[in-house]
Parts: C-alpha cells; sequence; structure tokens
C-alpha cells in the first residue's frame, strides 16, 4: 500500500512542479510580448495619467518577478483574479464551465458505458466498435462542429457545440468500457455468473 501511496505522491508533486513549469513560461512569453496591455485596453487616446493609474490598479508597475510571485501566491489560496473581458471572477466562469462539461460527459457515458459494457460482455461488436472509435477520435472537433452548425444552421452553435462534445467523447468512453470489461479475467466472470 505504501507503494501506491508513494506513487501517488510522486505523480502529484510532478503534476505541481509542471503546472508551475507551464504557468511560469506562459507567463514570460507574455511579458516579452510587444507593446502595453494597459494602453492596449484603453486606446491610444487615454491621458497618461489614466493609464498610469489602470498600470497600478493592474499592479503592472511591480516588476515581473514580484507580479508572477504575487499572482502564484494567490492562485495557491484560490483566487484566480477576475477577467478582463467581463470583469467576472475566473474561478466563477470556470465553475460555469466545469459544470457544462461534467453534464455533458455524464451524457456521453450514459450513452456509452452500458454500450461498451454489453460488447465487453458479449464480444460481439467488438471491431465495429473499434472501428468507430478510431474514427471519431480522427474527427477534427472544430471541423465537426462547422459541419454541425452548417447542417443545424447558424443559429444553433450552442447546440453544435454540445452535440460535438458528446459524439467526441463517446469513443473514448466506449473504449474505455468494454476493454475494462474484457480485461477482467473469465474466470472472475464464470464465478459471478455461477454465484447469481
Amino acid at each position: 500500500m505504501s507503494q501506491i501511496l508513494t506513487m501517488v505522491a510522486q505523480r502529484l508533486a510532478l503534476g505541481l512542479l509542471t503546472l508551475i513549469a507551464v504557468s511560469l513560461i506562459i507567463f514570460l512569453a507574455v511579458e516579452l510580448l510587444p507593446g502595453d496591455l494597459a494602453e492596449a485596453i484603453l486606446g491610444q487616446a487615454a491621458l497618461p495619467e489614466t493609464v498610469a493609474a489602470f498600470r497600478r490598479e493592474l499592479r503592472l508597475d511591480l516588476p515581473p518577478h514580484e507580479r508572477y510571485i504575487e499572482w502564484l501566491g494567490a492562485m495557491m489560496q484560490g483566487d484566480m483574479g477576475r477577467s478582463l473581458a467581463n470583469n467576472r471572477e475566473i474561478s466563477e466562469l470556470i465553475g460555469v464551465r466545469l459544470g457544462n462539461t461534467l453534464f455533458l460527459a455524464a451524457y456521453a457515458a450514459i450513452i456509452a458505458v452500458p454500450l461498451g459494457w454489453l460488447i465487453g460482455h458479449t464480444g460481439k461488436g467488438r471491431e465495429v466498435a473499434v472501428a468507430v472509435s478510431g474514427a471519431a477520435r480522427a474527427i477534427p472537433s472544430f471541423g465537426l462542429m462547422v459541419l454541425l452548425v452548417l447542417l443545424l444552421g447558424v443559429l444553433r452553435i450552442p447546440e453544435a457545440a454540445i452535440i460535438t462534445f458528446v459524439l467526441l467523447a463517446i469513443p473514448s468512453l466506449l473504449a474505455g468500457a468494454y476493454t475494462g470489461l474484457e480485461a477482467i479475467d473469465r474466470r472472475i466472470l464464470d464465478s459471478a455468473r455461477a454465484m447469481g
């Protein structure tokens, strides 16, 4: 059991280091971009005093390393900040989209998991499921969404996005469900059937 806990701890530590490294790379890449964020948001006609006040408000007047450390500390406390696009909390925006994603993943699982269990249990349709899963994984998501927008109409973009997500989630869930059931030793399944 301690080996499993050690492996989980190592994976979590590696994941945390990866997140910090990626955030640092993105921060540095944004920092190297030409131009000034405050001027870009306020426009070229903004007065220098207004730009300076806005830079102070966004804390852009601090050196880059201080801003990064401040941002990282806030992130570790759960404060993701506010969106500059609509002045809402980023955690709220992520929460809404995460809720939608979980709902759509559950919807796809309702379709794929029973079908995968049926394929894994009976062995019938495995080749078709493998072919369909492979083909569906090769479809670019944006291309499928554009095709669905063309079929459904421009006014139905949200519906096209929902259908795209569900259609692209089903193959992976289906493959995982039947592969997981196929991996179970047949003797265990025979024993379970014998026990009722």
